[in-house]
């Protein structure tokens, strides 16, 4: 029997109802809305946020400052490349001004007594390696040649419909750690070539090497950041989405999925008491407020206790800071700074009080130019454990007190210490300085425990063992940092795979090709 949607009543009318709702404005929540517009659906976003983006998005502040809360850069955009071509069909790849990194260094390793930089190429890659570890060279020729094999066999990555399962449920199921031993016993080069992980989030002894696979080769293929950063590329979707005939509205928190009595999504109703009605429904939002938001019946116990029981990944602590020193020498690179070889221990350390010891440092004012009074902004990001900051969980932004404002400043000069260590012309020359923690992610992108890449990505939680796009309520699907893989291209790609499962496979990635 279905549920009588005419005693659903809506604040405000609603012509028609739509063919599918997108919940979250991300770039997974983005890429389905143009993919289903441009496919002839009538399509509604909504977002809780007042800005579009979800981590694509900046935050503003007088005199020109603005400060990429998520995005940095992104590997595999151009013509040809893998998150190129899918922005090629998106129709947005035109509409976005790249800005290179160095060819011959986009990101430079700070280790104890020891400095690397990245090369993008595998063949530069190699080469590099190899000078720094020359009696390593056979195993660093031979790990190269495997990432490229296991990304080759990855659908989506290369645009393919055919997904050889058994590759993907191998490699997702393998960590790192144990791939890198068949390769090298050298601890410096180890670090050397896990040093990416924080890219997805993951410690080597429960990193799929199917992911760092994935992730290292995106980058390879030439990194680039966007002129207007990570919020151009959410502005341009946006704008597509209009263009074909969707709609985008902000301000509007998804608290309840409405189900019918067949378990079919008939839509969503806001905060505002809004009700907007839907045969489809894609969520972009944590898998776990994704539950949470449906009625408790429609899953069975066991797959909803699972789902909330899921690990979350690491959360962050961010500093942004602006000075007028000149940091023009940081324009075509990125700084990582690891006070140690052991990355394991960088992972533990999030709960250490004195801050981790490690901090990735982007300066995107050396690339987009300073703002109008002069000014060079950088920005800082490390680990912190959910568990420093639980005990103001459950207040709002304006009423955390003195206490929470101490914790905070600590840990951010805790972060200002590494940042000075690979960034050295900031010492005593911080004009301004704000600082992030997980709450901040908790409170902005709605992102349980402050995970900043969703559910943890390690290979218990990979593989076989990861989330499907396709639910068990009709019509209800997931895509996001959660799913698959997280970055751009990660979620591009997810999004992708989730919007295949209602337009079908060969269909959609025909028509992405002929766009390529």
């Amino acid at each position: 029997m279905m549920t009588d949607l005419v005693t659903l009543q809506a604040p405000e009318p609603v012509t028609r109802p739509y063919d599918a709702i997108i919940i979250g404005s991300g770039m997974s929540g983005l890429t389905a809305a143009v993919i289903l517009a441009k496919e002839g659906k009538r399509v509604l976003v909504l977002e809780q946020h007042y800005r579009i983006g979800g981590y694509l998005h900046r935050f503003f502040r007088k005199g020109g400052v603005a400060f990429d809360v998520g995005f940095h850069y992104v590997g595999g955009v151009e013509r040809g490349q893998v998150l190129g071509n899918y922005l090629e069909y998106l129709g947005v790849r035109n509409r976005l001004k790249l800005l290179p990194f160095d060819p011959n260094g986009y990101d430079d390793m700070h280790f104890p007594g020891r400095r690397f930089l990245m090369p993008s190429g595998y063949e530069r890659m190699q080469e590099r390696l190899s000078e720094a570890f020359p009696s390593e060279r056979e195993g660093i020729a031979a790990y190269c040649q495997a990432l490229q094999r296991i990304v080759d066999g990855f659908a989506f990555y290369r645009l393919r419909v055919e997904q050889d399962l058994s590759h993907a449920d191998r490699y997702m199921s393998i960590s790192l750690t144990q791939f890198l031993n068949g390769f090298t016993q050298h601890p410096e080069l180890r670090a050397i070539l896990s040093a990416q992980s924080p890219l997805y989030g993951v410690e080597p002894t429960r990193t799929p090497v199917g992911l760092h696979a994935l992730v290292t080769d995106t980058f390879a293929q030439n990194p680039y950041a966007f002129q207007g950063g990570g919020d151009a590329l959410a502005q341009a979707m946006g704008k597509r989405i209009k263009e074909l005939g969707g709609e985008v509205k902000t301000r509007r928190r998804v608290t309840e999925i409405l189900v019918d009595d067949d378990r079919r999504v008939c839509g969503v109703r806001t905060d505002r008491g809004e009700q907007f009605f839907a045969p489809i429904v894609i969520s972009c939002a944590h898998p776990k407020h994704t539950v949470e938001m449906l009625p408790e019946k429609v899953l069975r116990p066991g797959y909803r206790r699972r789902l909330l029981a899921m690990e979350d990944g690491v959360a962050t602590i961010s500093v942004f800071v602006t000075t007028h020193q000149d940091l023009s020498a940081y324009a075509t690179r990125n700084l990582y700074n690891y006070q140690t070889y052991d990355l394991e221990a960088l992972y533990r350390d999030k709960e250490a009080k004195e801050g981790c010891r490690f901090a990735f440092v982007t300066v995107p004012s050396a690339r987009e130019g300073v703002t109008k009074d002069g000014r060079h902004q950088a920005i800082g990001l490390g680990f912190m454990s959910w568990d420093r900051v639980a005990r103001w969980g459950e207040t709002q932004r304006s009423e955390r007190g003195a206490e929470y404002e101490e914790f905070k400043a600590q840990a951010g000069e805790a972060m200002l210490a590494r940042m000075l260590e690979v960034v050295p012309e900031l010492a005593g020359n911080v004009t301004t300085m704000e600082v992030a923690t997980p709450l901040t992610n908790r409170d902005y992108v709605m992102s349980t425990g402050g995970a900043a890449y969703g559910i943890h990505h390690s290979v218990e939680q990979s593989g076989r063992y990861g989330l499907r796009p396709r639910t068990r309520v009709s019509g209800l699907y997931l895509t996001g940092q959660s799913v698959l893989m997280p970055g751009v291209c990660g979620v591009t790609i997810s999004a992708f795979h989730t919007c295949s499962l209602i337009l079908g496979g060969e269909y959609l990635m025909g028509r992405v090709n002929a766009c390529a």
